[in-house]
């Protein structure tokens, strides 16, 4: 798959455009309110539209290692700074001030989302470290991405997102 421009990957979920009504539910807005009814409406349209994916990958990281924070590269444990466990870590010298940076949990697509892939599936997100990690995976993608986009300016054929690399796909 070809690179895909940005306005078509992220489009705000709503509903309801209708002046009045709550975008999520289409109920009438009461009071101050001017977009949503409820907070609970508020919160499942940003779900729909992809706003807790990092919450929701960050949890199934812990639930996939057993409440800890891994790296899923190289398992290296990693520590939530707005967490109980970033002091306690410091507090053991397990955190030092170099790591600070390091061992922040980033959240990334195993398949970029200018390749084509889908900001909500959790099964497309993965939990790396910080700077080696995250930094190696991100160069990477910025090339295939370059790749894809010279590609489809050479009309050349489309890249296939799950090969090794796209002159591989070109190939075939």
């Amino acid at each position: 798959m070809g690179y895909v421009p940005k306005p078509e990957r992220w489009k705000r979920v709503r509903r309801y455009e209708e002046a009045g009504k709550c975008g999520w539910c289409g109920a009438k807005l009461e009071g101050r309110r001017t977009s949503w009814c409820s907070d609970a409406c508020r919160i499942d349209s940003d779900r729909a539209s992809g706003g807790y994916v990092r919450h929701d990958a960050l949890r199934a990281n812990r639930k996939k290692h057993g409440g800890q924070l891994r790296c899923d590269a190289c398992n290296r444990r990693l520590y939530s700074p707005h967490s109980n466990e970033w002091a306690e870590g410091r507090a053991n010298g397990d955190v030092t001030a170099w790591d600070d940076r390091r061992l922040v949990p980033e959240v990334d697509h195993v398949v970029p989302l200018a390749l084509g892939s889908s900001l909500w599936e959790l099964s497309n997100l993965q939990v790396l470290c910080g700077r080696p990690c995250h930094w190696a995976k991100t160069c990477g993608d910025q090339r295939r991405i370059a790749e894809a986009r010279r590609m489809q300016r050479e009309k050349l054929v489309p890249l296939d997102m799950y090969a090794e690399t796209p002159l591989e796909a070109a190939r075939r």
